[in-house]
């Protein structure tokens, strides 16, 4: 009987043990989901913008971005532990936004989105790159987002629909557009993840020093690349 208790024991040992470094190496929560009435489950207040990548493929070029920068969360869900601050301020963009009617399943930081709009985007070479676009003139009606984006489907009632999302991906909201072709509500909920902007080969210079500036809730951010089309 001893020895019966003893080995329980130890399996109940290695069990506990497994089950904290399983909880270590995904973080708390991990893969929990609870009941919210809003989609997006936390907003992000960017403080920086990071160009983290650029590459060539097939004579274009990309380039990848990252927003960063602190976070308020959804007080939907009684294991999320905020601030009053925090809650009252993820209330006041849960109402901002409309979207307080999901009632559905989401996972824990599974929706992020930015905090406010995008108010405006230029894009600068300090080198001609086409007949119309001379060096210090705008390229957005030439560049191509790809990202997440929320803004389509929150404004029009969380429908999953090609109608609203350009590209859907497995609910992922992705969309692949020119940023001159952009509607109001697609510079609204971005998704707090890195995104990218697709380059056309260029018919004059071949090298270029990019300046990108986006402006968000009253805050300018910039960032420069190098585009190399010789590569």
């Amino acid at each position: 009987m001893g020895k019966k208790i003893k080995c329980v024991s130890l399996l109940l040992f290695f069990m506990m043990v497994t089950i904290l470094n399983w909880s270590c190496e995904k973080g708390e929560g991990y893969g929990d989901s609870f009941f919210s009435k809003s989609f997006i489950t936390d907003y992000c207040i960017p403080d920086t913008l990071v160009c983290e990548e650029v590459w060539g493929y097939n004579d274009s070029v990309f380039v990848k971005f990252r927003f960063r920068g602190s976070y308020c969360s959804s007080t939907s869900g009684s294991h999320l532990n905020n601030g009053e601050e925090e809650g009252l301020l993820f209330d006041s963009l849960m109402r901002r936004y409309a979207d307080t009617t999901y009632n559905r399943e989401v996972y824990i930081e599974g929706n992020k989105a930015l905090a406010n709009p995008i108010d405006s985007i230029s894009i600068v070479s300090d080198a001609d790159f086409d007949e119309r676009h001379a060096a210090g003139k705008d390229l957005s009606d030439i560049v191509k987002f790809y990202g997440k984006v929320y803004g389509s489907y929150v404004f029009h009632g969380y429908f999953e629909d090609e109608k609203y999302v350009e590209y859907y991906d497995e609910g992922n909201f992705y969309i692949n557009k020119r940023l001159s072709d952009f509607r109001s509500e697609e510079y609204c909920l971005w998704g707090h993840t890195p995104f990218r902007l697709d380059f056309p080969k260029p018919t004059l210079a071949q090298f270029h020093h990019v300046t990108f500036t986006f402006v968000t809730g009253g805050k300018r951010f910039e960032a420069t690349a190098e585009l190399n089309f010789n590569d």
